[in-house]
């Protein structure tokens, strides 16, 4: 899908596209590979964050691709957004209100 704007992505977790518990197989097709990922250790080798742009998506931290396979995305957030008085920024996640 190329560059990935915070507006573009807003837009996709309004119409539901981008939802709490998608797998990290969703999220690729959707947007392609991320930009950049991390969140690994020693214990967990899988990546639990996945960065396009300036927005990312935390999944659980995970021991091998088969445990990966099945978490689900259960935040998309911007960390710091230049001139924003809010250094965090929620746009999916345990705090959020759904519209179901």
């Amino acid at each position: 899908m190329g560059t990935h704007s915070l507006e573009s992505i807003t837009a996709l977790v309004k119409a539901g596209q981008i939802r709490k518990g998608m797998t990290r197989a969703e999220l690729r097709a959707l947007l392609g590979e991320p930009d950049d990922v991390g969140g690994t250790s020693r214990k967990y080798k899988v990546p639990s964050v996945w960065k396009y742009g300036e927005v990312e998506f935390a999944f659980s931290a995970a021991k091998s691709e088969g445990e990966a396979e099945s978490q689900g995305l259960w935040l998309v957030y911007v960390d710091s957004f230049e001139g924003d008085p809010h250094p965090f920024i929620e746009l999916l996640g345990p705090d959020t209100k759904t519209n179901k």
